[in-house]
């Protein structure tokens, strides 16, 4: 785009002020545009499309950020993928209630469970401080902290039945009955992740897989 002499030192300002980031993303998206203009010429003399896949705004976004999962989200990013993920739970599911008692037996069943299939990533007391936990992209919460506690019990079973796309939390639940009933003993659990006895951890490092001899 072509910029007049009089319009350039405000152009340049308004540039000066933006974010490194935000800089090269801009910079991404023209070339991008510029780089479909040229495959759409292409394209007219029945050549082959070599685009790069997706809309600008998302190249822009993976040029400018990389995809290196070794930087954690930044503040702005966690709130916004905090906010889709409540946007993104259906209400009915939100807020459904266990239909079980947080009985010591459901709750010792769970803690079996998370400590031989979740503790690998979400460490035996729920505190995410675990090798892969803290190498995913976002990392591994804290689920003993408020922005895991304070969800519903319903968001909790949620996620632990269907998971969240592009993250390391896969879908646990095969919509069974019997799936269905673990899931809602794994709520319980977490809810009692804040007062859990040196005595449960011990069991849970029993409980824990071993690597191979």
């Amino acid at each position: 785009m072509a910029v007049s002499f009089s319009t350039a030192p405000f152009v340049w300002q308004h540039r000066q002020r933006r974010p490194v980031w935000r800089q090269q993303a801009l910079i991404a998206a023209r070339t991008h545009t510029d780089y479909q203009h040229e495959d759409h010429a292409e394209s007219r003399d029945g050549r082959r499309s070599h685009s790069p896949p997706g809309h600008g705004r998302g190249f822009s976004y993976v040029v400018a950020t990389g995809l290196s999962a070794r930087p954690a989200p930044g503040s702005i990013e966690t709130r916004l993928a905090r906010a889709v993920r409540r946007w993104a739970v259906p209400r009915d599911v939100r807020d459904r209630t266990p239909p079980l008692p947080p009985s010591a037996e459901a709750i010792a069943e769970a803690l079996d469970h998370f400590a031989r299939y979740c503790a690998t990533c979400h460490a035996n007391d729920g505190s995410g401080e675990a090798p892969i936990g803290q190498a995913l992209f976002p990392r591994a919460p804290d689920m003993r902290q408020a922005p895991t506690q304070d969800l519903t019990d319903g968001e909790l079973f949620y996620i632990i039945e269907y998971g969240v796309r592009f993250t390391g939390m896969p879908a646990w639940g095969d919509g069974s009955p019997k799936g269905e009933e673990l899931g809602w003993k794994l709520v319980h659990f977490i809810r009692h992740l804040p007062k859990l006895t040196p005595e449960e951890l011990n069991r849970m490092e029993s409980e824990n897989p071993k690597p191979p001899q």
